[in-house]
């Protein structure tokens, strides 16, 4: 039974993983540029419906009400505390919490099953404040932005060399 439960955590963590960096692939061109207000929150909002897409909210509202209680609260203390954070509980078994920039934070009904008393839920909300804080998930996408960027002028850079090698073959 354990054994079960903890493949199901492991595949879902992989394709979730896997999922992520896709979409994080992908709409790295799309998303604003990094010094422009509203980026980081454009580009948590979608990060979070990656997670959604993965695994629904839960539909315990008062278990949704309770985490987003306990979350404001540590968020309250953080050095960000005037970003709107928005806090959730996704309907997945597997053991796992979430932040993504712009303030959004998720955990997983899974993990709430674990924890055994509320200081221990301010804790793992806590480390997941933090990566929103130091902006880590934000800074890999600023990082990821400025490659493509790179990318992208090196390709126009070789077309531009291409079509000079083609004059001179002519």
């Amino acid at each position: 039974m354990i054994g079960e439960a903890k493949g199901k955590c492991q595949r879902f963590f992989i394709l979730f993983a896997a999922a992520l960096q896709i979409f994080i692939a992908l709409r790295v061109s799309h998303l604003q540029a990094q010094n422009e207000p509203g980026g980081e929150q454009q580009a948590g909002e979608e990060i979070v419906a990656v997670y959604l897409g993965a695994a629904p909210l839960s539909q315990n509202s008062n278990l949704n009400r309770y985490v987003s209680l306990v979350g404001t609260r540590v968020a309250s203390k953080s050095e960000r505390s005037a970003l709107t954070w928005t806090f959730g509980v996704l309907a997945s078994d597997s053991v796992n919490a979430f932040s993504a920039p712009g303030g959004y934070i998720l955990v997983t009904e899974g993990l709430l099953g674990m924890l055994d008393t509320e200081d221990e839920l301010a804790a793992v909300l806590a480390h997941e404040v933090a990566h929103v804080v130091r902006q880590h998930h934000w800074k890999i996408i600023q990082k990821q932005q400025q490659a493509s960027a790179l990318v992208a002028k090196m390709q126009g850079n070789m077309k531009n060399s291409n079509a000079l090698f083609s004059d001179m073959n002519s």
